[in-house]
C-alpha cells in the first residue's frame, strides 16, 4: 500500500471517465494504473457521545490512533444534532431523595440524558444531603482530627450510566459552553481549611496513555485568594475561583478555561462532579441552585468552521488526511442513520448544516447527490454490539423487505463490515447485502468502526475501506467509490493491496457480460500465510432467498474456477484466515449478457483443492444413479460443518445445497427432490481445510 506520508503526487486526474474497464490490465504493475490504495476511516466521531461511551475520545484521540495504525484518512461523521446547541440544560432534584445508607440521591424522573439519580462517594465523614426542585445541599463533617483531608462527592447518572445525548450535558466546546449556578457557604474560611469544587470532566486525549482532561473548580474565600490557575499536567487544570460568603452567582466559561490544557479547545463536556473537602473535625455546606448549562455560541455554521480548523491543525502535525462529513437520522430512527460524503469544498460539509430539513432521507439523499456527493445507510440493524442469535434470519428478512420496500432511501453505500451489530452478526450482514444485491438494488459495501471512543486495536468494529483513487482529496475519493473500486476489511490483520476481476470486468463494476464464461483473477500482495479465499455468486432474481453458485466456497486463488456469467449475477469474494474474515470485495455485478457474447475465455477448467485434502474419514453416497433423491453417509473423525454442492462433470457449480453441521462418528443426510437434469454430477463437500467430489448420475 503505497502511504500517503511518502508519496509525492505529480499528476491529478479530475474525470472518472479516464477510468476504463482495462486500464488495469494495461499496467506492467499487475494493480490499477495511475492509482494509489488508501485505508479510510469513513464513519467517526469526535464529539459525538451519544451511546454514553465511558471512554470519549477527541479529535486528537482518534487522529492519535489513525497515524499510529497507519490510517490514511479519517471522514469525520459526527451527528448533525452536535453542532447545533441551542438547547439550555437544567439539573433538576424534584423528588429527590438522599439514601444515607447507600449515599445516593434516588427519585428523580429521568432517563439515559437526564440524571435518575446522584451517585455518592466519600472515604469518611458524615453526609447529609436535602433537595428542592433546583437546589442541592449537602453537607459534609469530618469526625476525626487528622490532618488529612476527607471528601464526599456526587455525579449525574442516567438510566444507562454516564449520561448520554449531545445537547444536553454532553456538548462540544466549539459552542462556547457556561455553566450558571449560584453557589452558598458560609463554613469555609481560608483555602487549606474546607474546599468546594465543581469539577467538569472533558473528553479523553492520547498522549502515549489514555488521559480524560478535567477543569476543577476550587472556590476560594475572595478576601484572601484571587482568581488563579494550577496546571497540574497536560490534562489537569485547577481554577481557584473566588467567593464570598452568602450567594454568589457563578458563571464558568469551560471553553476559555479548556485552552490552558493541551489541545483544551478540541473537547466535549463528558461528566460533572460536585465535592466538598474537610479536616480537623470540621464541617463544610455548600448549596448548590439553578445548575444550567447553556450554549454561547450555539449555531451550526460556527462549529463547524472550529471544527474544521482543529482537524486541519491535526492533519498537519499527525500526516493523516482529515475530511468532515456529517450523519443524520433518518425517519427519526435512533438506530438508522445516514453519513454523507461530498466531495471539496472551501469549508467541507456547509451545504447541509442549519437547515432542519436535511434529517428526512427524501430531501438529504437528493441534496447531496447533486452536490456530487455520496450517502452511505450506517448500521442497518441497529446500534447495539451484541447478537441475537436466535432472530438473525427474521431480522435480516424483514430489514431486507423494508430496505427493498423503501429503495434504501436512495443511498449508495451499505455498512456491511461489522463483526457484530445491531444482534447481527457479519455472516447475516453478508446476507443482507446479498438479497439487496439479488433484488437489483444494487449498493456498494464498506466497512467502518463508528467509534466514539475507546481503543482501535481491540475493539470488535475494527474494519476500514480500502479505496483505490489517485489522489486522497476527497473528490477522487468519491469518484472511485463511485466506482466500486474499494474493498473493507480488517487493516490490524492485513498490509498489502488486492483487486480482482472476472474476464475483464473490474471489482465494482456494474455492466452486460461480454461472454458466456469468464475466469475469475484475484491479485494480492503480501498474502499472509494461512490465508484463503472464498468466492460468492449468486444469481439476480427477485425474493428474499437468494440462488447461490457458489456460496463461500473455498478457492485457490492463484487456480481460480471459470464462472458461468450467461445469467444476470454477482460475484465477490472474501479473504480469511481461519475463522477470522480479513477483508470483502465490492462485488462484480452483471446485469445480463451483450449481443453476440463470446462463449468462453476460460482454459479447461480444474478442480483442485487450495490445501492438500486431509484425512476426515469415509465420504460415501447412494444411490450413485438416482432419479431425484441422493444420500450421503459421513463417517467423521471429528465433528465439522460442510457446505455441499453439486457440480457437473466440468466442474461448474450447478447448485449450493446449504450448509450443515455434522457430528463424530457416523452422519447421514438425505437430499430429496433434486432438480436436475438427465447425467452425471459431483456432489462437492467442503470447508476451508477441506474438499471432497462424490461422483453421481441422474437418470429418468
Amino acid at each position: 500500500m503505497k502511504s500517503i506520508r511518502s508519496t509525492i503526487f505529480t499528476f491529478f486526474i479530475s474525470s472518472v471517465a479516464v477510468f476504463g474497464q482495462d486500464d488495469f490490465s494495461k499496467a506492467k504493475n499487475p494493480f490499477p494504473k495511475n492509482q494509489n490504495l488508501y485505508t479510510a476511516q469513513m464513519h467517526i466521531h469526535g464529539y459525538s457521545n451519544h451511546n454514553g461511551s465511558s471512554q470519549p475520545g477527541s479529535l486528537q484521540w482518534h487522529t492519535k490512533f489513525a497515524d499510529s495504525t497507519k490510517t490514511d484518512i479519517i471522514w469525520w461523521t459526527d451527528h448533525r444534532a452536535v453542532f447545533n446547541q441551542e438547547y439550555t440544560f437544567s439539573f433538576d432534584f424534584t423528588n429527590g431523595v438522599y439514601d444515607n445508607i447507600n449515599n445516593v440521591i434516588t427519585g428523580l424522573s429521568g432517563n439515559e440524558i437526564i440524571p435518575t439519580k446522584w451517585i455518592g462517594d466519600k472515604n469518611s465523614g458524615i453526609v447529609k444531603a436535602t433537595l428542592s426542585a433546583d437546589t442541592i445541599l449537602f453537607e459534609l463533617k469530618d469526625v476525626n482530627s487528622s490532618q488529612n483531608f476527607i471528601y464526599s462527592s456526587f455525579v449525574p447518572r442516567g438510566t444507562k450510566g454516564l449520561l448520554k445525548g449531545v445537547q444536553r450535558l454532553v456538548r462540544p466546546l466549539t459552542s462556547k459552553p457556561i455553566f450558571s449556578f449560584n453557589l452558598s457557604s458560609t463554613d469555609f474560611s481560608t483555602y487549606n481549611d474546607n474546599k468546594i469544587i465543581f469539577e467538569v470532566s472533558l473528553s479523553f486525549h492520547l498522549y502515549g496513555q489514555p488521559v480524560q482532561q478535567k477543569l476543577i473548580y476550587n472556590f476560594v474565600n475572595a478576601n484572601i485568594y484571587p482568581l488563579s490557575y494550577e496546571l497540574l499536567d497536560s490534562s489537569n487544570l485547577i481554577v481557584n475561583y473566588p467567593i464570598h460568603e452568602g450567594n454568589n452567582f457563578i458563571e464558568l466559561d469551560i471553553e476559555n478555561d479548556a485552552k490552558k490544557l493541551k489541545d483544551g479547545k478540541d473537547n466535549v463536556i463528558q461528566d460533572v462532579k460536585l465535592m466538598l473537602k474537610t479536616k480537623e473535625n470540621k464541617t463544610i455546606s455548600a448549596k448548590f441552585s439553578q445548575i444550567t448549562l447553556v450554549s454561547s455560541t450555539p449555531q451550526d455554521s460556527t462549529n463547524y468552521r472550529k471544527m474544521f480548523n482543529y482537524i486541519n491543525e491535526y492533519k498537519n502535525s499527525y500526516g493523516v488526511k482529515q475530511i468532515i462529513g456529517t450523519e443524520v437520522t433518518i425517519d427519526n430512527k435512533e438506530s438508522t442513520h445516514l453519513n454523507g460524503f461530498l466531495p471539496d469544498t472551501p469549508d467541507q460539509s456547509s451545504m447541509y448544516v442549519d437547515v432542519a430539513e436535511l434529517d428526512f432521507p427524501e430531501i438529504v439523499v437528493p441534496e447531496i447527490h447533486a452536490a456530487g456527493g455520496l450517502v452511505s445507510l450506517n448500521h442497518p440493524f441497529g446500534a447495539k454490539f451484541s447478537i441475537d442469535y436466535d432472530t438473525q434470519e427474521f431480522r435480516t428478512d424483514t430489514m431486507a423487505e423494508y430496505l427493498l420496500n423503501n429503495q434504501a432511501f436512495g443511498v449508495d453505500i451499505l455498512e456491511v463490515g461489522y463483526l457484530r451489530r445491531g444482534g447481527v452478526d457479519i455472516d447475516y450482514h453478508l446476507k443482507l447485502w446479498d438479497i439487496l444485491t439479488a433484488n437489483k438494488l444494487y449498493l456498494y459495501g464498506n466497512g467502518v468502526s463508528d467509534l466514539h471512543g475507546g481503543n482501535w486495536i481491540t475493539t470488535n468494529v475494527n474494519f476500514v475501506s480500502y479505496i483505490w483513487a489517485p489522489d486522497y482529496s476527497a473528490t477522487s475519493l468519491i469518484n472511485s467509490l463511485k466506482l466500486g473500486r474499494f474493498y473493507f476489511g480488517d487493516e490490524r490483520l492485513y498490509k498489502g493491496r488486492f483487486y480482482f476481476k472476472v474476464g475483464n470486468t473490474l471489482m465494482g463494476a456494474r455492466t452486460l457480460a461480454s461472454s458466456l464464461m469468464a475466469p475469475l483473477k484475484i491479485e494480492i500482495e503480501n498474502i499472509p500465510q494461512n490465508a484463503y479465499f472464498k468466492l460468492t455468486q449468486g444469481l439476480i432474481q427477485p425474493g428474499l432467498v437468494v440462488n447461490y453458485l457458489y456460496k463461500d466456497s473455498v478457492i485457490d486463488w492463484q487456480n481460480p474456477p471459470c464462472l458461468d456469467i450467461s445469467q444476470p449475477n454477482f460475484v465477490r469474494v472474501a479473504m480469511y484466515i481461519g475463522d477470522d474474515p480479513i477483508f470483502f470485495s465490492n462485488p462484480i455485478v452483471f446485469k445480463g449478457v451483450k449481443s453476440n457474447p463470446i462463449s468462453n475465455l476460460c482454459p479447461p477448467p480444474q478442480i483442485n483443492s487450495p490445501k492438500a485434502p486431509v484425512d476426515k474419514g469415509i465420504f460415501s453416497l447412494f444411490p450413485s444413479s438416482t432419479k431425484s433423491e441422493l444420500n450421503v453417509e459421513m463417517k467423521l473423525t471429528e465433528k465439522e460443518n460442510y457446505k455441499i454442492s453439486v457440480l457437473d462433470n466440468l466442474g461448474k457449480y450447478v447448485a449450493y445445497l446449504g450448509e450443515f453441521k455434522f457430528s463424530e462418528g457416523e452422519n447421514l443426510k438425505t437430499f430429496s427432490n433434486l432438480d436436475l437434469a438427465q447425467g452425471g454430477y459431483m456432489l462437492l463437500i467442503e470447508n476451508q481445510k477441506f474438499r471432497k467430489t462424490l461422483p453421481f448420475n441422474i437418470v429418468q
